[in-house]
Formats: structure tokens, C-alpha cells, sequence
């Protein structure tokens, strides 16, 4: 169980055990994040993801040589702007020095007295470096964070709005209703009418979602030795979609996204040093007592240059 009360690692809540590999079930594929088409620097907490412009229906003009003569009426074309804002994303790492060196000694009791006891000999454990194991699961909590706020977020005074959530346009409620080919048409529909470009399609959904997709759109060639099926791309008249796995997306809801027009988008900090990915920086803490203290820092968002270029089937069957 993580220890959220103390504030640190340390020797009585951080265990030093056997473990030939290191495993977590928590999940660490970001699909979404993965998938994006590059990243975006912003000078302010809020930043333009697009300026749109419409036209009016078309139509075939009824111009006279005699109307021609006069210049016809100028149309002014008006702009809508679509913005987000990033929001900050911040983990702190404090590991004491009693925690730090006792990286190669493998806990094999706990004693009532002292706390834990330790062999004479010991084997080697699971982790050496315990700050260093301690940042690398803050990063990785960060980057959990990020995938889920880049698809669900909020959107209110200071958080990032995430592109689920931001999907008004093109969206079909299911009431319940399991996933059908008529909802997947009906949602396509939409987007099509509403200009959606599909450029790079993906779809993402959660487990029960993403089997039922594959339940949908397969078809098993009979076989003696092989079966089953796994849909990994889905022909639509509205373009060949990618269909992925995303373990951040809610249980009732499919996303049908065109990443050509995703990224994330980051504020730097001027004159700070960045780790290797370019969204987060390291920066060591002033000294308090016996331990290291560190912290994870970025300022992060997502564009996905308008909600009308995506769509969402919510409220689906999950049972």
C-alpha cells in the first residue's frame, strides 16, 4: 500500500525486497499520448487552437449580365476562436538518507521493537537506487495524469479541457444501448456533416468497449487450429480508423478522434533545465533535515484544433 500520510520514503513505509522483476498492474501505456502529432509551446496559461470560418450553404449563383455590371455585395467573413489552457502538473519526491542507504539490504522481518530487521549477508534487492526509483514512479505519474487530463479533462478556470469532453458537435448517446454499427454510422454522419476532416483517424475505447468493437466488426475465417479475432483497423466510408486499446477511457464512451490535429502543448519555464521528454523538469529542493528533496514540474494542455474534427459515443452499455 503507498504511503500518502508521511510526505517521504523512508525506511519504515518503503520496503526493501527480493523481486527479480519489477512489476506494476497500474497502467503505463499512454495510447493517446503516444498518438499525438507533436508538441506545442505556449507563452501563457491560455493558448488559440484554432480560428474557424464557415460559408453559407452553397447554392448556384443567378447573376444577370445587366446585376454584373454593379460589383456585388461583399460578404464579411467572421472568425470563431477555439482555446484551452494548460494546467499544472507537479509530484514531489523526498527520500531520507536511512532510506538511501539501505538500497542492497533485503528486508526479511518486521520486528516490534525496532521497526524492521535485516540479514548479515544480504541478497539482492529489487531496487538499488531508491531516489532514483522514487522519481521514475513521480514521472510515471505525471504522464498517467497527462494521458487522463488530455482525454477527460474538466475544462473549468484553470484546468485543460480535454478532447472527450470537448466533443458538443458530433456526439451520439447511446440511453444505454449496446455499441451497434448503426451508432458507429450514425456518429461518422455526423462528423461528416459537421466538416470533420479525417486525416489520420483513431479510435479509442477501454477494454469492454474495445471487444465489443472487434465482436462487431469481425469475421473469422473457419479454421481448424486458429481462432478468434482482434480488430485492428475498421474501413469506413469515412476513412480507414486505428482502433486502441486505452485503459484511461471511460467504461461508456468510444472516442473517434483525428490525430493529424492533436498535440500537446507545454509552457516552459524560462532558464529551467527539462528532463529528455521536453514536458517536465527535475529541480532539486533546498535542503530540510536528513533527506533529498526533489520535484516534478510542467505546465501542460492538449490541442486538438477543434472539437468539430472529433466525436464521441457516450452512454453505451458496459455489461
Amino acid at each position: 500500500m503507498n504511503d500518502t500520510s508521511t510526505g517521504y520514503a523512508a525506511t519504515s513505509n518503503v520496503s526493501n525486497v527480493q523481486g527479480a522483476q519489477l512489476l506494476t498492474f497500474s497502467a503505463l501505456e499512454y495510447p493517446f499520448l503516444s498518438r499525438v502529432a507533436g508538441r506545442k509551446t505556449s507563452q501563457s496559461s491560455s493558448y488559440s487552437m484554432s480560428a474557424n470560418y464557415t460559408h453559407e450553404d452553397a447554392a448556384q449563383p443567378a447573376i444577370t449580365e445587366a446585376a454584373s455590371v454593379t460589383a456585388k455585395k461583399a460578404v464579411a467573413y467572421e472568425r470563431e476562436e477555439e482555446k484551452n489552457q494548460v494546467q499544472i502538473f507537479q509530484e514531489s519526491v523526498v527520500v531520507t538518507y536511512a532510506a538511501m542507504g539501505s538500497g542492497d539490504r533485503l528486508k526479511i522481518a518486521e520486528d516490534g521493537n525496532s521497526g524492521s530487521a535485516y540479514t548479515s549477508s544480504p541478497l539482492q534487492a529489487a531496487i538499488d537506487n531508491e531516489l532514483a526509483f522514487q522519481t521514475a514512479r513521480a514521472q510515471e505519474r505525471i504522464y498517467r495524469d497527462l494521458e487522463y487530463t488530455m482525454l477527460n479533462g474538466a475544462g473549468t478556470t484553470y484546468l485543460t479541457k480535454g478532447i472527450v469532453t470537448a466533443c458538443t458537435t458530433s456526439t451520439v448517446a447511446a440511453s444505454s444501448a449496446a455499441l451497434s454499427k448503426g451508432l458507429v454510422d450514425e456518429l461518422l454522419q455526423e462528423m461528416a456533416a459537421a466538416g470533420a476532416y479525417f486525416r489520420r483517424p483513431v479510435i479509442y475505447a477501454n477494454a469492454f468497449q474495445r471487444s465489443a468493437l472487434t465482436k462487431l466488426y469481425e469475421f473469422v475465417p473457419t479454421d481448424r487450429t486458429i481462432g478468434g479475432a482482434s480488430i485492428a483497423q475498421i474501413y469506413t466510408d469515412f476513412g480507414i480508423w486505428e482502433v486502441v486499446y486505452d485503459r484511461f477511457m471511460a467504461a461508456g464512451s468510444i472516442l473517434f478522434a483525428d490525430m493529424a490535429y492533436v498535440n500537446v502543448v507545454t509552457k516552459p519555464v524560462p532558464g529551467k533545465d527539462y528532463m529528455p521528454d521536453g514536458l517536465v523538469l527535475l529541480e532539486a529542493l533546498g535542503k530540510d533535515g536528513a533527506a533529498e528533496r526533489w520535484h516534478l514540474y510542467g505546465e501542460l494542455g492538449v490541442d486538438y484544433g477543434s472539437q468539430k474534427l472529433h466525436g464521441t459515443l457516450t452512454g453505451l452499455a458496459t455489461a
